[in-house]
């Protein structure tokens, strides 16, 4: 089974967009994830979710991620991969991101595209004598 995925969007780094706030109950300074982070994972969840298979298999697949960003900044393609991961998981395509599910990832910068910036997903089931 091959699952290919296309987010249309900027892929932003959930880990780098946090802020600081106040926990309303206990008064402490805590951190959340901003407005836009929050978006962002509510559309990849969407985008994901809409028409994927769950896949049924527990183990060995292939992650293969490749982005295009809006512009040349500098962005962070290890934590654009893992807010990808995450949101694959929240969107019930990959029961886990864990090691046993995900065996291996890979992670490509294919360039700029300010008309369609976006990140393209192909899962697949490995193919090796361990899984057969």
């Amino acid at each position: 089974m091959k699952i290919k995925l296309v987010y249309h969007g900027q892929v932003i780094a959930k880990k780098n967009n946090w802020k600081p706030c106040l926990n309303q109950r206990t008064g402490r300074l805590m951190i959340a994830p901003t407005t836009e982070a929050k978006r962002q994972e509510a559309a990849l969840i969407s985008a994901f979710a809409q028409g994927s298979p769950q896949l049924i298999d527990q183990e060995g697949y292939v992650v293969k991620i490749t982005v295009w960003n809006r512009d040349r900044r500098r962005h962070d393609l290890d934590n654009q991969a893992s807010t990808i991961l995450d949101a694959l998981v929240k969107a019930g395509v990959l029961p886990d991101d864990n090691q046993r599910v995900v065996e291996e990832i890979s992670a490509t910068y294919a360039g700029v595209d300010a008309e369609d910036p976006r990140a393209e997903i192909t899962i697949e089931r490995r193919i090796d004598e361990k899984h057969n």
